[in-house]
């Protein structure tokens, strides 16, 4: 029994020994988690980018033919060339490998490596953005609005900060559903500059949705169309009476109450100025 723990004691050290020499000898093969980017599959040793048991040094990317100061240079934008050549940060604070041929070796950007006066100055490295983005509307004051550096859609909008706010369409596409279809630019007459929704739609000026009338916009504009509505949702015409008094005018579609008739609601008139009340008890057919 001794004698196998002695050759198990003896053994282990070998073959862990022989294992960190086959890495050692080739650790391209044996420690890769997987190829790199197109950029540098040149690359044939790892202890071109690696020291073994400390990992990657950004000295060795610094002083390789591809990444020297005079390399750089190629940037075509001078803020990106500023900042790789005067960050003192690790290059894997934005960047990583081995993630295939194909793959984006560009980690999510640490604004915390910014010097300061660039960090407040969002335009010196996004100038393109902000004109792609913002031609001719907003002031460059990026902070104003993107209220954080890790997340750009995270905004704090102020319009007071916009010349001609009213003209929403400027900035905003109008909603393509049937109701905004049938309405004007005018976005301020129902929506305010602090929240898009709930929006403020005055319906008195068309006909008021008080008591009875305060029913979904289904009920009157059957599949989303408010260029039309109907009042025989709710107020029942199809007596043999109420037909035969339009179709003696030719009046086949008659859902359209107040084309012809009016009704008064709350001291206002809706409808025809022309023709006669609507008299919701006269649908009952009492010659039936």
């Amino acid at each position: 029994m001794k004698r196998h723990i002695y050759i198990v004691l003896l053994a282990t050290p070998a073959v862990l020994l022989i294992i960190w020499a086959i890495g050692y000898i080739f650790p391209t093969h044996f420690y890769s988690p997987g190829d790199l980017c197109k950029g540098h599959e040149e690359i044939k040793s790892c202890r071109q980018c690696h020291i073994p048991f400390k990992g990657v040094a950004s000295s060795l990317c610094s002083t390789s033919d591809c990444h020297q100061t005079f390399k750089l240079s190629q940037f075509h934008n001078k803020q990106l060339l500023d900042l790789h050549i005067s960050n003192t940060k690790e290059c894997f604070c934005c960047h990583t490998e081995h993630k295939g041929v194909a793959g984006k070796i560009t980690t999510h950007f640490d604004h915390n490596i910014v010097e300061l006066n660039i960090l407040n100055n969002c335009v010196t490295c996004h100038k393109t953005d902000y004109q792609n983005a913002h031609p001719d509307k907003y002031n460059s004051d990026c902070k104003s609005c993107h209220i954080s550096t890790t997340a750009w859609k995270a905004i704090s909008f102020d319009h007071n900060t916009v010349s001609g706010k009213q003209d929403c369409i400027e900035c905003h596409l109008k909603p393509k559903d049937n109701l905004h279809a049938t309405v004007t630019d005018d976005c301020i007459s129902c929506h305010n500059t602090e929240k898009w929704r709930p929006a403020i739609f005055d319906h008195d000026k068309y006909f008021p949705l008080t008591e009875d009338h305060y029913v979904s916009c289904e009920t009157c504009h059957p599949n989303d169309n408010y260029k039309q509505y109907t009042c025989l949702n709710c107020h029942e015409h199809n007596t043999s009476h109420i037909r035969r008094e339009h179709e003696e005018h030719d009046i086949y579609d008659y859902g359209d109450c107040l084309r012809c008739h009016y009704v008064t609601i709350n001291g206002n008139r809706y409808g025809s100025l022309k023709g006669e009340p609507f008299d919701d008890e006269s649908s009952d057919d009492s010659s039936d």
